[in-house]
């Protein structure tokens, strides 16, 4: 039973947990302060259980006219009158119903014998307005709070939404000049070297598979990422030959560590771009795990030009947009930095806190 309870508790709308809540707080401070006034506890329960729910009903209904006028979403002269009006009525209202109850009852407000005339008028209804009053500036503030809190997640909902889209369009349009380059490589390779040839159709099928078939993935192992990033690297390999060489070193622990999809291969596109070439290009591939924090860093010979033209063969994720999913699924949990770490070699950093939000 007391789970069925829990049950009904836990889906009830937030609103109504919040109404009985509040208004069972204040039912135990006025059977004690009725007590008082009537100088019957069995009064003050009686006056208590009928008056209540009387007033649940009434700020249920203030709830409608405040969520009817956009006015009260603002602090202004309309939007204070709106309230005050209101406050004013309900109080007024919740006064008389007491009263009728009392003349019903013949009952007497003993606690106010020896005070002033009006003061069994003026102060019943001034408090149940201050109540009414306290009880609509908690729901106004809370209505604001909650509006703020369900825009910030919409705008996160919509980057996050956009950047997915960016990346799938990255994903869906390959790059023509690297598969352009592998068919021909592969052409060439057939009839002098059938065992490379292989090797490369193995790595164009696993960087293609990557791109394409894990395209509904957001966070995948890292040791699925690496198997693109390698294939990658042997496509590029067949391409410059002795003059690209490359090393990969992968803590063992760190192959199983979950990371956002399509991640570490913009940060080799990079280096392989915009990478030394002149002689040799040389990428040194490094993960390490430490404290829960996944270490990556990726260095490749060659200087950073600041102002040197961005290919525009495709559509590139680019350093902002990796930026962006860091923020989106790494929330203040992140850092990236690219720098040129001596005169021959630039470095990319990216140190990661625990696992990805799916966004």
């Amino acid at each position: 039973m007391l789970r069925n309870l829990s049950l009904s508790w836990n889906k009830s709308p937030s609103f109504a947990r919040s109404q009985i809540i509040l208004w069972s707080l204040l039912s135990i401070v006025a059977v004690y302060e009725r007590r008082y006034i009537y100088q019957s506890l069995s009064r003050a329960i009686i006056l208590t259980l009928i008056t209540t729910p009387c007033m649940i009903l009434f700020t249920s209904y203030l709830r409608r006219v405040y969520d009817h006028y956009n006015e009260t979403k603002k602090i202004n002269f309309k939007s204070i009158t709106i309230v005050s009006t209101c406050c004013i009525l309900t109080s007024v209202i919740t006064y008389l119903l007491v009263i009728i109850i009392c003349m019903i009852s013949g009952w007497t407000m003993v606690g106010f014998e020896n005070g002033l005339k009006y003061d069994r008028i003026f102060l019943p209804t001034m408090q149940y307005f201050l109540i009414y009053s306290g009880w609509s500036l908690i729901y106004l503030w809370g209505k604001a709070v909650l509006q703020i809190q369900n825009e910030e997640l919409s705008l996160l909902r919509i980057q996050s939404e956009k950047t997915r889209l960016e990346l799938q369009n990255l994903r869906i349009q390959l790059n023509p000049h690297l598969l352009f380059n592998s068919l021909n490589s592969i052409r060439h390779e057939i009839s002098n070297n059938p065992s490379d040839a292989i090797l490369m159709i193995e790595s164009l099928s696993t960087f293609m598979r990557h791109s394409l078939t894990d395209i509904k993935y957001i966070v995948v192992s890292l040791l699925q990422e690496m198997e693109a990033v390698e294939a990658y690297l042997t496509l590029h390999k067949a391409r410059f030959g002795k003059n690209l060489k490359y090393t990969t070193t992968i803590q063992k622990e760190a192959l199983h560590h979950e990371i956002i999809c399509f991640l570490l291969q913009p940060l080799v596109e990079n280096a392989i771009k915009h990478g030394s070439s002149e002689n040799e290009l040389e990428i040194n591939i490094n993960i390490s795990i430490i404290s829960d924090k996944l270490i990556i860093e990726i260095s490749n010979s060659g200087v950073i030009e600041y102002n040197k033209k961005i290919s525009q063969d495709r559509p590139s994720i680019g350093l902002d947009n990796i930026s962006k999913r860091l923020s989106i699924h790494y929330p203040n949990r992140h850092e990236f930095k690219l720098y040129q770490h001596n005169e021959k070699t630039v470095v990319a950093t990216l140190i990661l806190e625990g696992v990805p939000c799916l966004g």
